[in-house]
């Protein structure tokens, strides 16, 4: 059988005079070429990772560099947009329009509207300019009123409010730091803050307005219904010369269409604290409110507060209403509760309390403040701090 044949595999030829040599040169030489076919295909399978590599490598760079430059003309974009808040429903394009028209006719580029999912108009706007300079003349124009009330221009390629309520605060802290025990009583007594100069001139062209009984409407209710309501009820009202009538059902109070409709759809009807507090607190009154835990208290101060901020002249960015609380559980609470209504009323609610998670970041909630806000509740110790490092001031509480 083996005798004058030959075999040829993959190219190799073995002579089959000697067979047992012949068969074991040929298994030897099979071996040996699929060795050379498995290192080949090691090389092949090492060279198309690199290059996949290689690839992924210029891929990743190449997205990178998208990202970086979507960022870079995000950042240009910003340079030129304007900030509209505290808007109206009855704003129009036309009036926005008309609004920025000293700038020059063609100086908006484009105009987003911000929206619910719903499509409802969220009251702000963002307004684009061709340039930079128009974008900054733009935020620099007096701000307008619609039906008495001041919406807000904000410029949006100023530095990152981060980074300043950051500097801000290492300011502060490095004061303190050189001050020593000193530090701790000048802060505890608030003997490191800086005293409110009230300027006749400043208040004559930006008046505080404090009586507004005309947001209770009147109900043609007799004395003696009065007092029978507050014996029913267990309330008991002193020093207060005379008595406000109560706001027995919401028919009574006017908190604005949006705030109503929401009290309406969440509840029946005012709570006792709430009914005798909000005719006390629209006039202008001090008051102290005692009331149980669930009573409504928050309430019983916030919508007032509401209908005080929304009537006075909008100069800065710093609130207009001020919420003390003793702890940051508490601070929580009250931001929760004008979180409900915050929407309807188109205010913006800041919050300033201490702690070691990442909502008590003093330079988070610095940031927040520096962008603006109407109400501010706190505790009394981040509000020192806030204060202190100039982060805001309360000349227009």
């Amino acid at each position: 059988f083996f005798s004058g044949c030959f075999a040829v595999r993959g190219g190799f030829a073995a002579s089959m005079a000697d067979p047992s040599t012949a068969f074991r040169d040929y298994v030897l030489g099979v071996m040996h070429h699929r060795q050379e076919q498995k290192e080949e295909r090691k090389r092949k399978k090492k060279f198309a990772r690199q290059k996949k590599t290689g690839d992924d490598v210029q891929a990743i760079l190449s997205r990178a560099q998208d990202v970086e430059e979507k960022k870079n003309a995000q950042r240009s974009d910003n340079d030129r947009v304007v900030f509209v808040g505290r808007c109206p429903k009855s704003l129009t394009e036309a009036k926005l329009r008309k609004i920025f028209a000293p700038i020059g006719t063609d100086a908006i580029e484009k105009i987003f509207w911000g929206m619910s999912s719903s499509r409802e108009f969220k009251g702000f706007v963002y307004v684009t300019f061709r340039t930079v300079a128009e974008a900054k003349a733009a935020a620099a124009l007096p701000e307008p009123s619609f039906a008495g009330r001041s919406v807000i221009f904000q410029y949006k390629g100023q530095a990152p409010s981060c980074k300043r309520a950051g500097e801000m605060l290492h300011m502060l802290y490095e004061k303190r730091q050189k001050l020593g025990d000193e530090a701790d009583e000048i802060t505890k007594f608030g003997m490191g803050l800086t005293p409110v100069h009230w300027d006749p001139a400043y208040l004559k062209e930006h008046p505080i307005h404090k009586d507004f009984s005309h947001a209770m409407l009147t109900q043609n209710r007799t004395k003696e219904q009065e007092d029978s309501y507050r014996k029913d009820r267990l309330i008991s009202v002193e020093d207060c010369t005379p008595i406000p009538c109560p706001a027995i059902t919401f028919k009574d109070v006017d908190f604005g269409k949006g705030v109503m409709s929401h009290l309406r759809k969440e509840f029946e009807r005012p709570t006792a604290i709430q009914a005798q507090a909000w005719p006390i607190v629209l006039a202008g009154r001090d008051l102290i409110g005692l009331a149980e835990t669930g009573s409504g208290k928050t309430l019983a101060y916030a919508l007032p507060s509401l209908v005080h901020l929304m009537a006075q002249s909008r100069a800065e960015k710093d609130p207009i209403v001020l919420v003390v609380a003793p702890t940051r559980e508490l601070v929580a609470q009250i931001v929760k509760e004008f979180g409900k209504i915050k929407q309807a009323a188109q205010i913006r609610v800041g919050a300033a309390f201490g702690g070691t998670d990442g909502a008590a970041d003093a330079v988070m909630q610095g940031a927040v403040l520096l962008q603006g806000v109407d109400v501010l509740v706190a505790v009394p110790g981040r509000l020192v701090d806030f204060l202190e490092a100039e982060i805001l001031t309360l000349g227009r509480v």
